[in-house]
């Protein structure tokens, strides 16, 4: 993702990154929805927000974050180092992971701000304004609603005896 904005129009002003939206955007597309999928995963999503307290931390305390068997956390942490967004430091025999740039905690400060805003959107908002009278006659009634009524009007219809 770095390498592909460094090839496009990329200015930075004042610790942001101004991209001149045209040509960048049309050819950066796909890096972007592959990194997007990428962070996707809930794995993955764990792991990088462990690390963005700056600390190193082994595959294994990041399985235990996310959730994950050690095999699982390490073929995600093999991708993410792939794509550049994590680093690996040796320190003898462990291997400690840590965020490759300040770039991807502030891509992830932002993902993270944008996620708080609302997390699940249940349901689009009513076009119905609840507050207009009668209002509750205009919904569609729900499925139980429709059910008893459809039993209802079946009980009083008069019944049919075959000969």
């Amino acid at each position: 993702m770095i390498e592909a904005l460094q090839r496009h129009d990329v200015r930075k002003r004042k610790g942001h990154i101004s991209i001149d939206a045209e040509p960048a955007m049309q050819t950066i597309a796909p890096e972007l929805a592959e990194l997007a999928g990428l962070i996707a995963d809930p794995g993955r999503a764990s792991i990088l927000s462990r690390l963005m307290d700056g600390r190193p931390q082994t595959a294994s305390e990041l399985a235990l974050v996310a959730g994950v068997t050690p095999q699982t956390a390490s073929w995600h942490l093999s991708r993410m180092v792939e794509r550049a967004l994590l680093k690996v430091e040796r320190r003898g025999p462990r291997r400690f992971y840590r965020l490759a740039t300040p770039l991807v905690a502030q891509m992830l400060e932002g993902m993270m701000t944008v996620a708080a805003i609302d997390p699940h959107p249940s349901q689009p908002p009513p076009r119905i304004d609840p507050e207009m009278p009668g209002s509750d006659l205009l919904r569609p009634p729900c499925r139980r609603a429709r059910r008893r009524r459809h039993r209802r009007d079946a009980g009083s219809r008069p019944s049919q005896s075959r000969p």
